[in-house]
């Protein structure tokens, strides 16, 4: 019995001197007991460490910032730098130390300002650029093909294709910017078409110029780009014969799409969101609408590299429907309106010099 008793009395002792072991082992976080535990003098960074160390305050003078919070901490998770210590100049040069740094003639911030650290974008959403850039020219082979409901425009359409100069360019901004939760690479887009002409079935000769102004917003993923794309166009027609059936006008389209580019492919769809039609014969009157739709695709090569200049060839095609409909001056025509349809089909292929773009 007498052993049993001296077992119980030999834990409760053990107990009891543990406790207070562990308790000894504890602080109130303050100024005083801190200074008490350091010294006076002490001028450094604080941290505690349970098991990963944080940032708990600062003193580089008389003051601890941000103050103390009075909280139960263990002294083994306390782990101090000095302010000799050749460490401590990196240290309070970075966040989270660094707001709380108090230079020559400024006060000390806020204490209840937490620093948040500025999100960055993921790798594979940031070009190797800051502003990337490509430069190119190429051909362009064109075909019109226009239906009508009367003689109006009924001879506007080409025998065949017809060749003309494309000149391209383009600039990226590489390193995307953020709106709301998504990253955004910014592109703007020239493609200009020179030299365009063809005949009609008889012997008309039309004239075309085109102007294009691409401005995309891609949204990069991890095997992709897509996002919408506002474009402005401006493109004209004119014949070496004004007559009904011969006449020329031009148009300026303002169109919203959507561009998917994968693996340097490029598929993009387009429709108008407003139009500006201007006739030399004004034989069509108001209300004018025009319903425009416009399909690209397109396929680029990787770089190719020759006497230290990076090369790119690309080639594609594009394809655009455009339905107007209009009402007849009555002095031309009894028919009451006017309905166009017309189709151009274009293939094209550029060699560019610069950035690759399209991956």
């Amino acid at each position: 019995m007498l052993d049993f008793f001296s077992l119980v009395f030999t834990l409760l002792f053990s107990t009891s001197i543990f406790a207070q072991m562990i308790k000894t082992d504890e602080l109130l976080l303050n100024k005083k007991n801190i200074e008490v535990y350091y010294g006076e003098d002490f001028r450094g960074i604080l941290y505690s460490c349970i098991p990963y160390c944080q940032f708990v305050s600062l003193k580089e003078g008389q003051a601890w910032i941000p103050d103390l919070k009075p909280e139960i901490v263990k002294k083994t998770s306390l782990k101090i730098v000095r302010k000799t210590d050749p460490i401590y100049p990196l240290l309070i040069a970075v966040l989270p130390i660094k707001p709380y740094v108090v230079e020559a003639g400024k006060s000390a911030p806020e204490t209840e300002v937490k620093p948040e650290a500025e999100a960055l974008p993921p790798e594979y959403a940031v070009m190797p650029f800051n502003f990337g850039y490509s430069i190119g020219g190429g051909f362009n082979f064109s075909s019109v093909k226009t239906t009508s409901n009367t003689a109006i425009q009924s001879q506007f359409q080409s025998n065949s294709l017809f060749p003309s100069l494309k000149l391209v360019g383009n600039l990226m901004k590489g390193k995307p910017f953020g709106v709301f939760n998504l990253w955004i690479l910014p592109e703007m887009e020239l493609n200009l078409l020179v030299g365009s002409q063809f005949k009609t079935k008889d012997q008309t000769t039309f004239f075309h110029q085109l102007m294009e102004i691409p401005i995309y917003f891609l949204i990069p993923h991890k095997n992709f780009k897509q996002g919408p794309v506002f474009t402005i166009s401006n493109e004209a027609y004119t014949s070496s014969f004004n007559s009904l059936s011969h006449y020329a006008f031009s148009e300026s389209n303002y169109l919203i799409g959507w561009n998917i580019r994968y693996r340097h492919w490029l598929l993009g769809l387009h429709t108008s969101l407003t139009q500006n039609l201007k006739e030399t014969q004004d034989f069509r009157q108001a209300p004018l609408t025009i319903d425009l739709y416009k399909l690209q695709l397109q396929k680029c090569t990787g770089i190719i590299s020759l006497f230290d200049i990076n090369f790119q060839a690309c080639g594609g095609a594009n394809y655009s429907l455009s339905k107007q409909k209009a009402s007849l001056d009555s002095s031309l025509s009894s028919d009451g309106t006017s309905e166009i349809t017309y189709t151009r089909t274009m293939l094209f292929t550029t060699l560019r010099i610069g950035e690759d773009l399209f991956k």
